[in-house]
């Protein structure tokens, strides 16, 4: 597909897109010509996951990067998890998320062995509270 279908499909604008190739966030397409490449399946997820750490998440670029390429490594799960989990409490601040999205959070993770109300209930609820 061309990067207008991967905008369309993803919902996210054309000049966005561009922006996570150059950002090192997106890999390349296979390159058609001079000025042309082709993309698949895997940068529509890639998209849909940058944006979501973005936008959602509240990452900086480079901490975005970070779990990126954590994600495509042959690294164990919870290696990778673990480098998510401190680029997210980075970005987590509870004043924008609602005491609605928490209890929700709270009443899903009620049987985990979790401390208080930590960074990753924070994130929980903010995407959460996005996607509702």
């Amino acid at each position: 597909m061309k990067i207008s279908e991967l905008s369309r499909r993803t919902g996210v604008p054309m000049p966005t897109v561009k922006m996570y190739l150059r950002e090192g966030l997106l890999h390349a397409g296979a390159k058609e010509g001079p000025n042309k490449a082709s993309y698949d399946e895997s940068h529509v997820q890639r998209v849909r996951m940058v944006h979501s750490l973005l936008r959602v998440g509240g990452l900086s670029v480079a901490s975005a990067r970070q779990v990126v390429a954590a994600a495509a490594s042959d690294l164990p799960l919870p290696h990778t998890f673990g480098i998510a989990q401190r680029a997210a409490t980075a970005a987590g601040d509870p004043g924008d998320v609602t005491p609605a999205a928490l209890d929700r959070v709270r009443d899903v993770t009620a049987d985990w062995r979790l401390h208080g109300d930590g960074p990753g209930r924070i994130i929980a609820a903010r995407a959460l509270a996005a996607t509702t």
